[in-house]
């Protein structure tokens, strides 16, 4: 995934990162396998008062007279850990690529990341070239206009781990970056005309609710759609409720992988249902 994230402690709770998306080129739209290959660009913005001091104490460890440290995360791309600073132990926010198909073995990987001296606001960007399958409509082709789907999610706060309760928050987008654009088309017959981020928000539990085909076994553990929430007449009809059924009984519904239990020093985090599990950012690149 490009970004796996780091660190084990969030500067915040929850922990607002500002995106922003760059289509830099779109290098291929397939409409008979539903999917798309594009080079964009990732930038990401957040508070953190750490970072420069941790970044100064790799520094000094990496420099020291008769210091045999090494950096296991550079914080460039070119891997010059001295020169670029080194990122061990600097907090980033994990982010998952849910439609992602595939990477190119042989791809050119680009990544930054850096501090302001003059605040504690933190970034890092990241040009990823991936292969995503994304729903199409086709009924007015060949004049069809398609939304190309990338969708980021972040995996709420489950079981404690600290790398939960992110805020993606949108804050710009553009149709190019790096690549020089000239007078043609990116791709034959191909153009992106606008490109947006859109946030969702629904609870962990209504996805499965919306899908799935009946009870789990009787003797499951931690059942994925308890016999309680099948019989849920509610939430049959509402996936959206299913968190209403969850809370309705806790000693119940703490058993369910859908409930969240924090660590006891993670401070703002409930122990309930996770309601909103899943932010996805929708980077939509409608092309013609």
């Amino acid at each position: 995934m490009p970004f796996q994230g780091s660190g084990d402690v969030a500067p915040a709770v929850p922990a607002n990162v500002y995106v922003s998306t760059f289509v830099d080129r779109l290098l291929g739209v397939d409409d008979s396998t539903y999917e798309f290959t594009a080079v964009v660009w990732f930038y990401l913005s957040w508070i953190d008062p750490r970072v420069k001091g941790q970044l100064a104490d790799n520094a000094a460890k990496l420099t020291a007279a008769n210091g045999n440290s090494t950096c296991a995360l550079p914080c460039q791309s070119n891997q010059k850990a001295i020169a670029g600073g080194c990122c061990d132990g600097v907090w980033m926010p994990y982010i998952a690529f849910s439609n992602l198909k595939w990477l190119p073995q042989d791809r050119v990987v680009r990544y930054g990341f850096g501090a302001n001296p003059d605040s504690n606001a933190v970034f890092q960007w990241r040009s990823v070239h991936a292969t995503y399958y994304t729903p199409m409509d086709l009924r007015a082709f060949p004049f069809d206009r398609q939304q190309l789907l990338i969708q980021m999610e972040v995996p709420q706060a489950r079981s404690g781990w600290s790398g939960g309760l992110v805020n993606l928050i949108p804050s710009t987008t553009g149709n190019k970056m790096f690549t020089a654009k000239t007078r043609g088309d990116d791709v034959s017959g191909w153009g992106v005309v606008d490109v947006r981020l859109q946030p969702f928000e629904y609870p962990l539990c209504a996805a499965t609710m919306a899908g799935v085909l009946g009870p789990s076994a009787a003797g499951d553990p931690a059942p994925v759609m308890p016999e309680y929430m099948w019989e849920s007449q509610q939430a049959r009809r509402e996936p959206q409720q299913c968190a209403a059924v969850l809370e309705a009984n806790p000693d119940r519904g703490r058993l369910s992988p859908f409930w969240r239990h924090p660590l006891q020093d993670a401070k703002n985090v409930p122990s309930k249902p996770v309601p909103v599990s899943i932010r996805p950012y929708a980077a939509a690149a409608a092309a013609a």
